[in-house]
């Protein structure tokens, strides 16, 4: 195999021996791409194409969003809203770390707040506040709602109405709706993996 490595450490990317895959060490990114990538095992990276040979080149990151997000509209502090969500489905949300966002254009950081459960069928639920730190929003299409809960690893049989019926029942849940996560414009900013 031939790996290729683009390094912020080295002006010219150099060859490893290994099979038509290339990786790429991108700068002040804490890992490595692997791309197939076809070239020729001797192959001038110094040479001036190098560049031209790249930028024909993207890499296609497809995530998968089969997962069921609800908006929640709350006024209550996130660990009463989840106190509640608890207390009705019988599960054990837990305060996590924040899902930590960087705006490509500002540059600023800004942490939501993440509660999360998994039960013993590996159904994983998350409920993430809508405002962030620095006030920005995790899904900025959707202003009206305080939170969102993501359920995911569910199967063809589970009943969203029902749950959405049981959460309606918290008194201090205003509204919920079901949002098809493709449709979003920043849709992104909900992968937790």
């Amino acid at each position: 195999m031939d790996f290729l490595i683009l390094s912020p450490f080295y002006d010219i990317p150099f060859l490893v021996e290994c099979n038509k895959t290339m990786i790429i060490a991108i700068k002040n990114m804490p890992f490595i791409v692997l791309i197939e990538f076809p070239f020729p095992s001797f192959y001038n990276f110094a040479s001036d194409n190098f560049d031209e040979l790249m930028a024909k080149r993207k890499l296609n990151l497809e995530y998968d969003f089969d997962f069921i997000l609800l908006g929640i509209a709350c006024y209550s502090k996130d660990y009463m809203l989840c106190s509640a969500i608890n207390n009705k489905l019988n599960i054990d949300l837990m305060k996590v770390d924040d899902l930590v966002l960087i705006d490509s254009k500002t540059k600023q950081s800004s942490g939501f707040s993440m509660f999360s459960y998994v039960d013993e069928d590996s159904i994983e639920y998350h409920v993430l506040a809508n405002v962030g730190s620095n006030k920005s929003f995790l899904i900025p299409e959707h202003e009206k709602f305080d939170y969102f809960l993501i359920i995911k690893n569910t199967n063809s049989d589970y009943d969203v109405d029902a749950l959405m019926k049981e959460l309606k029942e918290i008194q201090i849940v205003i509204l919920i709706n079901k949002i098809i996560p493709v449709t979003l414009k920043s849709k992104g900013n909900l992968i937790l993996d």
